[in-house]
């Protein structure tokens, strides 16, 4: 039988996790609270030990969101940039991810603590993609430029795939993979 707190850790995850799916379906402001306990399963009561209220539960969602994108994607030991960007394709073009995404980015325009997250989980990102573009621990200038240009061109097209436009992978892949070669 689970402990007390790996039952309150499952029900906040649970809670979490249909507030997510909710945001990104159909964005912040068209979710309510009925709907994240509705979709929660939890009896409203229980629902108010966890989060006391929509904003605070899209807050968890963001933070957690943002925290997964900082731990990921660490370069392989002996990755090389196109291998890195290939993995950094395959995780923008899911789409349920680049609609909370470009939702969490929106988000930030108001939000200090938002806007300070997603520039650290940036410097990150763009610092792990240029060692792995230059393969050593110190990439040049150069080659923090073209990380940052991946970088670019990642939320760009994370953006059009959230909402709908037709992207031609294929050709985005090559021509990443040219930049970064």
């Amino acid at each position: 039988m689970p402990s007390t707190n790996q039952r309150q850790r499952d029900r906040r995850e649970q809670i979490l996790a249909a507030a997510r799916a909710l945001f990104t379906v159909r964005g912040y402001a068209a979710t309510s609270m009925a709907d994240i306990i509705e979709a929660s399963g939890l009896a409203t009561g229980s629902f108010y030990r966890y989060f006391e209220s929509k904003e605070a539960v899209w807050t968890a969602v963001c933070y957690e969101a943002l925290a997964a994108a900082t731990q990921e994607p660490a370069a392989e030991p002996g990755e090389n940039g196109p291998a890195l960007v290939d993995r950094l394709l395959d995780a923008a073009t899911d789409v349920a991810h680049s609609q909370l995404t470009t939702q969490i980015m929106g988000a930030a325009i108001a939000s200090p603590t938002l806007q300070e997250m997603i520039a650290a989980g940036d410097q990150q990102l763009r610092r792990r993609l240029a060692q792995a573009i230059a393969r050593t621990d110190t990439p040049t200038a150069e080659e923090m430029a073209r990380a940052e240009i991946v970088i670019y061109a990642l939320a760009g097209l994370r953006e059009r795939l959230a909402v709908g436009i037709a992207v031609d992978l294929p050709a985005i892949r090559a021509s990443l993979r040219e930049l970064i070669a």
